[in-house]
């Protein structure tokens, strides 16, 4: 029989209900987790290390030279840097999580390179070609930390090169900073070494410090590029803004926890569209085009490396950004990936913090992509679009004048008498003549037209939907306004004067036609020259001989 305490006693209480899962929290959790461990690994590397280079620097005292010395000195150099290494992973880890501060002063850009260049001269054997300007590059960066990540980016390309190859470092000035370039030259029938750029720390804390200060790393086997730019919040061309200016990124993850869980930890700062395999997710890319990509590899129907052959197909994606995801971080995998046109590759497991990071670089080397495209297509001295630019847009304007039954016209524009300024008054003044017609014609157009330097004292306006009689309207009401239009040119100012030629879309293939076109104008233009200049002549009118 029982006693009287046993059979008294309460049942055990039930288990507390577990809480449910939140994929979001574990993954951050995780993340958490990962970033105390990596700094707690690094702090306690420390005094072993310190110790055990006491011991090897008191050895060496006492050792006479010999080989058990310079196994010695070989283990004190060896020690050096794993010292390295767990200041790298503490600095590393102190910048992940914010407890490190960029000390940040107006820089050189010109000078941190030149720096580099010298270092690397001394250091790893390689010649290294400079290619700097010699007028300032200003930054407002920490220079210290600027200098460590931009020398281990450029130690890790030099990396392995064989004899005889050279280092070729570029810097190249831009609106608000510049874009560094380094590129590893092989000698003629030599083969690079190991891929450089391998996922070391180092390579991770000049990652962290150039995403600190705005930049972006474009890496692939044989060279590196850094684009370091103060403003960096000007929005990418490529795609029509996100409502709010919020970027737009197509998920493609067949895992549906694993997408759920990324969709609510981007919600905060993106549109996420998800998708769950290959095919979908190019399909939504053609139809809506986001501003980045981030799609895992192992997708089914059509896995992630056909899904980037297929955006690079199509022209309407084929400079779309695309981040690849695998849990595989082979080099085989990456360097795949980087072939195909990934702009970034992200290993599994990975952080929030760094998936943001990578996210955010890779936005923002679009819109670098895309100022410099602009910067590409514009004329330096009048602002207008430059001839490269005109072609561009002319084939496409020839096509769909063609493609739906619209009048097309050029007007080709030379201003008179430039030789002669140029001679008495010196090109400064033949600059502000130049600038002034630029500004007159810019003015005059409407937004659905081209105005550009087509080259020297030569513009060009291309008009959609505009027929050969408008097109003279136009050309004559600009050729008013410069009677009218002054400039400075020794010590007084000086009236303008330019001659016109206009022509429309004639018949023909889109590639001929667009040629015709341009030769029309430019017959207009020089019949309007031998008649006296200072006016405007259609092609296909009663012109002089």
């Amino acid at each position: 029989m029982p006693d009287d305490l046993t059979a008294r006693a309460p049942p055990p209480a039930p288990p507390a209900p577990r809480e449910p899962d939140d994929p979001v929290r574990r993954f951050r959790d995780t993340a958490r987790r990962r970033d105390e461990l990596v700094g707690a690994v690094a702090r306690e590397l420390g005094a072993p290390l310190e110790a055990a280079r006491a011991e090897v620097r008191a050895l060496l005292a006492a050792v006479p030279p010999g080989p058990v010395r310079q196994g010695i000195e070989e283990i004190e150099r060896q020690l050096a840097s794993i010292r390295d290494l767990q200041q790298d992973l503490t600095e590393l880890q102190e910048l992940s999580v914010g407890r490190a501060r960029l000390h940040r002063s107006r820089v050189d850009l010109a000078e941190i390179c030149a720096k580099i260049a010298d270092a690397l001269d001394r250091r790893a054997g390689v010649p290294v070609e400079r290619e700097l300007p010699v007028f300032p590059v200003h930054l407002v960066a920490d220079s210290d930390r600027l200098r460590l990540a931009l020398g281990e980016i450029a130690a890790g390309v030099a990396a392995g090169a064989p004899p005889g190859a050279r280092l070729a470092l570029r810097l190249d000035a831009l609106p608000g900073g510049g874009r560094i370039a380094f590129e590893l030259r092989l000698a003629p029938g030599s083969s690079p070494g190991r891929p450089p750029l391998s996922g070391t720390v180092a390579l991770g804390l000049a990652r962290e410090i150039l995403e600190l200060h705005g930049g972006v790393l474009d890496a692939a086997p044989g060279r590196a590029e850094v684009w370091l730019v103060e403003d960096a919040g000007a929005q990418s061309s490529t795609a029509p803004a996100a409502p709010a200016g919020r970027p737009r990124l197509l998920l493609v993850e067949d895992d549906e926890p694993t997408r759920e869980a990324l969709g609510e930890a981007l919600a905060d700062a993106y549109d996420v569209e998800p998708a769950v395999d290959g095919l979908e997710g190019v399909e939504a890319a053609r139809a809506r085009r986001p501003d980045l990509v981030l799609m895992d590899i192992g997708l089914p129907r059509l896995d992630g490396f056909g899904a980037l052959e297929a955006l690079r197909a199509d022209p309407s994606t084929a400079d779309l950004p695309v981040i690849l995801v695998s849990g595989h971080g082979d080099d085989l995998t990456r360097a795949r990936s980087l072939d195909l046109g990934a702009i970034d590759f992200l290993q599994k497991p990975y952080s929030e913090r760094e998936l943001r990071a990578r996210i955010e670089r890779t936005l923002r080397l679009a819109r670098r992509q895309s100022q410099l495209q602009a910067l590409a297509e514009t004329d330096a001295l009048t602002g207008l679009a430059n001839r490269r630019a005109f072609r561009s847009r002319l084939a496409l304007e020839v096509k769909r004048a063609r493609r739906y039954g619209t009048p097309l016209a050029c007007v080709m524009v030379d201003l008179d008498h430039l030789k002669p300024v140029n001679d008495e008054y010196g090109h400064e003044a033949g600059d502000r003549a130049l600038t002034a017609l630029a500004t007159v014609l810019r003015q005059e157009l409407r937004e659905t037209d081209l105005g550009a330097r087509y080259g020297g004292d030569e513009f060009v306006a291309l008009l959609p939907h505009t027929a050969a009689a408008e097109g003279r309207s136009l050309a004559e009401r600009i050729a008013d306004r410069l009677r009218n239009t002054r400039f400075e040119a020794g010590g007084g100012t000086l009236g303008l004067q330019a001659s016109f030629g206009v022509a429309e879309l004639g018949p023909g293939s889109p590639e001929d036609a667009a040629e015709a076109l341009i030769r029309d104008a430019d017959a207009a233009l020089y019949a309007a020259k031998r008649g006296g200049r200072d006016r405007v002549a259609v092609h296909g009118d009663h012109l002089p001989a």
